[in-house]
C-alpha cells in the first residue's frame, strides 16, 4: 500500500466513524454490541478496508489505551452543546470520537 492509498483508508475510516457514531448517539448500546449491524440498519456505508471485520461498541471508560495514538481533527458541530464520546473496537484497536461545538476529534489507539 502506498501513501495515497493509506491516506484514503484513513479518510474513509474517519468518515465512517463520524457517520456511524453520530447516528447511534442516544441508542442503548452495551459493551460489545455489533455496530456493523447498526451501520447496515442506518444506511452507513462500511469502508472496503473494514468489510467483514468485527466492529464492536466499547464504552469510553478511560483506562488503559496503549502508548501510541493517531489523532484526526475536523471542525465541530455548532449544535453540540457538550462532548459526545463514543468508541468502537476494530481489530483490537480502540477508536474514539469526541465532538464539541469547536472541534471533533477521532483518537485511534495503536
Amino acid at each position: 500500500m502506498d501513501l495515497d492509498e493509506a491516506l484514503e483508508v484513513v479518510a474513509d475510516l474517519e468518515d465512517f466513524i463520524h457517520d456511524l457514531l453520530s447516528k447511534v448517539v442516544g441508542e442503548e448500546l452495551e459493551d460489545g454490541d455489533d455496530l456493523a449491524e447498526h451501520a447496515a440498519r442506518l444506511g452507513v456505508r462500511i469502508p472496503a478496508s473494514l468489510e467483514g471485520e468485527e466492529i464492536r461498541y466499547t464504552p469510553d471508560a478511560g483506562g488503559e489505551t496503549g502508548g501510541r495514538s493517531l489523532v484526526l481533527i475536523r471542525p465541530g458541530q455548532p449544535d453540540a452543546l457538550d462532548f459526545k464520546v463514543g468508541c468502537v473496537t476494530i481489530r483490537g484497536h480502540r477508536v474514539c470520537l469526541e465532538c464539541g461545538w469547536i472541534w471533533c476529534r477521532i483518537v485511534i489507539y495503536v
